[in-house]
């Protein structure tokens, strides 16, 4: 009976884990038993259910919006945007403010031109 080292069983380390991550998961749901006494909490949860409606149709309206006008800017302005051409608009105008993280806000691809439109949406510098 010589046992080898494949043949030990080692104890397993996930086993631990999903202990540790359960014990947390409990945690929180007490913590939201404790919420829902709570009279401001039951407010919030009942306005966000009535929410829930008009919210979806807005995120649907703006996706719409957003997929037109990524499909125009990629036809448009699609592929004029590269490494190259960013470097040379820097070289050309020193004083700028632009950064270098600007060459992400192009309608090269789908998900640019969406970068590049949220990015429109919320900040103001262009």
């Amino acid at each position: 009976m010589s046992d080898t080292i494949d043949e030990i069983s080692h104890p397993n380390l996930s086993m631990g884990l999903d202990l540790i991550q359960l014990a947390i998961l409990l945690r929180l749901l007490r913590i939201f038993s404790f919420l829902n006494e709570l009279e401001q909490w039951t407010f919030f949860t009942k306005a966000l259910k009535v929410m829930r409606g008009p919210f979806a149709n807005l995120v649907s309206a703006l996706y719409s919006l957003y997929f037109l006008y990524i499909i125009i800017g990629i036809e448009i302005f699609g592929g004029k945007i590269n490494t190259d051409v960013f470097i040379e608009l820097l070289e050309l105008n020193p004083d700028s403010e632009i950064g270098g993280d600007y060459i992400w806000l192009n309608f090269n691809d789908y998900w640019s031109g969406f970068n590049t439109l949220f990015s429109m949406q919320l900040f103001n510098n262009w």
